[in-house]
Parts: structure tokens; C-alpha cells; sequence
């Protein structure tokens, strides 16, 4: 089953992102972080973020239990809503 989670960029980093992940999400009781793989399923997946943005992860459920918690297999990355000021924080 695929899964989808709205979560907030703090950090863009080479292959992956750092998200702080909304308290209404289902994940944030084991990690308030998560670092998303950018090698997503769907090859038009948005690939650059920046910090603020607020993006929604598809990915298959699989999460792995460390700190920041992980998630390797991505089908795509959406880009929800940029920084309320147009610009990365």
C-alpha cells in the first residue's frame, strides 16, 4: 500500500532530504524526522527543495527506526506549498 505523509523541509542535501514531519502524521510517534530518499519511483519527481517548503512523501510504508528515521523507497515527491516568504530560510 502506498502511503503519503505531509511533511516540512528543513535540509537539502545530495541524494536525500531532512523533513520534520507534521504532528498529525502517523510516523511522529517513533520520529519527529525523517530523511527522504530523492530517488523516487516516478522519474518527474521534484528533486530540489528548499528549507521551508512544505512537500507530501509517497513511499511504501517502510520506515526504517533510526533518528532521524529513513525512508529509502519513494515514488514521488510533491511540492505542497513553498516558504511563506518566497524564500529559503
Amino acid at each position: 500500500a502506498i502511503r503519503r505523509q505531509r511533511q516540512m523541509c528543513i535540509r537539502d542535501s545530495e541524494g536525500s532530504i531532512l523533513v520534520r514531519v507534521n504532528e498529525d502524521e502517523e510516523v511522529c510517534r517513533t520520529s519527529d524526522l525523517v530523511s527522504v530518499s530523492l530517488d523516487a519511483a516516478l522519474g518527474d519527481s521534484m528533486t530540489h527543495f528548499s528549507v521551508g517548503d512544505a512537500v507530501r512523501v509517497y513511499y511504501d510504508g517502510t520506515i526504517a527506526e533510526s533518528y532521524p528515521a529513513q525512508v529509502d523507497t519513494v515514488y514521488a515527491i510533491i511540492l505542497v506549498k513553498p516558504p511563506e516568504d518566497g524564500q529559503a530560510r
